[in-house]
């Protein structure tokens, strides 16, 4: 049974969030993955999780050293396997008991669409040319552009998608794609 709800989609620094926030401005319920995963970052069972993955030292106080995993984590495949899988399931339940208790369509922003199995009404693919996206999260984040290419390298981006928005252009021109689609799908 596919869920009224609407993946927003791609690979870091397309402009998922971008999309998120102008939706939200307009009075819907959108659902960020990575927020959500924040939350459960704080829950001791998880935190716990990680030291025993990762060493003590990548929880410091109580909160996860998110640089320092960020620069282990996402340059060794098995290791990010283990890590994300510690998040995914409690992020779908977490996600499943949102959805079910709203009234409308939710939009999901999701960076890893595979990331589990779930009936999604439909998949918005939010688009951006590489160096564009590279060079936005390095200024947004204070990392190194290597760093943001190991991420991407673990990304798998969305082949199934319903619609791809092409963030190659201005915010106006986003921001009108996603009205067209709206109107659309008798959202507006």
């Amino acid at each position: 049974m596919k869920r009224n709800a609407i993946a927003l989609t791609g690979g870091i620094g397309s402009g998922k969030s971008a999309v998120g926030n102008y939706l939200r401005n307009k009075g819907f319920v959108v659902v960020d993955c990575d927020q959500i995963s924040r939350q459960i970052a704080t829950e001791p069972q998880v935190l716990s999780q990680v030291e025993d993955l990762l060493g003590k030292g990548f929880v410091v106080n109580g909160q996860l050293d998110r640089a320092k995993i960020r620069n282990v984590v996402f340059c060794d495949k098995l290791l990010h396997q283990k890590y994300s899988q510690i998040f995914h399931n409690r992020v779908k339940q977490v996600l499943i008991d949102i959805i079910e208790q709203s009234n409308g369509v939710v939009f999901v922003e999701i960076p890893l669409i595979s990331a589990f199995d779930f009936s999604w009404q439909q998949i918005w693919l939010v688009e951006r040319d590489l160096q564009t996206r590279v060079d936005a999260v390095v200024k947004r984040d204070g990392v190194s552009a290597q760093n943001v290419m190991n991420i991407v390298s673990k990304q798998q981006i969305a082949t199934n998608y319903t619609v791809k928005i092409d963030n190659n252009g201005t915010l106006d021109e986003l921001f009108k794609q996603v009205d067209s689609l709206l109107q659309a799908n008798n959202l507006l």
